[in-house]
């Protein structure tokens, strides 16, 4: 984190992609990663469980015009970001109705973008929106152990806000 490398993360869920990018935060439990898209230019945040992690190695195609982007140096999202526990992340990036996407690696290679309504010890509901900007109904729940992977402020994710109606009210439905 101290050098400011560009690493590229393998990680062991079943579906899970590697992902490039630089250390801008760790916990007990997740490390922060400030994702580098190819071609050069960063695009967002990604918590992964250091559980998962594979391997990690240096990476430098880009690395050159990353440290020329707007961008540079990377830093958090957030000075108060929590990293000690998947439940602590989700409530610390997703408040102020800030889009998060959550991935189970494990099972399936989705992502769920939405609006963290609460955490649970075991639970996270989730107000999803749909990539035609729709809102679904209600929040639907996801158990917290089978989420292994969290990003934040993705441009994906930035445009889906941009085009998305505001946020409905809260209808849990978990």
């Amino acid at each position: 984190m101290a050098e400011q490398q560009l690493l590229q993360f393998d990680r062991t869920p079943k579906f899970a992609d590697s992902v490039n990018g630089y250390v801008v935060a760790i916990g007990s439990q997740w490390i922060l990663v400030a994702v580098a898209a190819d071609g050069g230019y960063f695009d967002g945040h990604a918590a992964l469980r250091l559980g998962d992690l594979r391997a990690i190695r240096k990476d430098e195609t880009f690395e050159p015009i990353l440290r020329r982007q707007p961008e540079w140096p990377p830093t958090t999202p957030r000075p108060d970001i929590n990293l000690d526990s998947v439940g602590e992340l989700l409530m610390t990036v997703g408040s102020h109705d800030s889009l998060v996407g959550i991935e189970k690696e494990n099972e399936f290679n989705d992502l769920w973008i939405g609006v963290v309504r609460y955490v649970t010890k075991k639970h996270l509901a989730l107000h999803e929106i749909d990539p035609q900007a729709r809102w679904h109904p209600a929040a639907l729940g996801y158990k917290l152990k089978s989420i292994t992977k969290v990003t934040v402020g993705s441009r994906y994710q930035g445009a889906l806000r941009e085009v998305a109606p505001p946020t409905p009210d809260d209808k849990t439905n978990t």
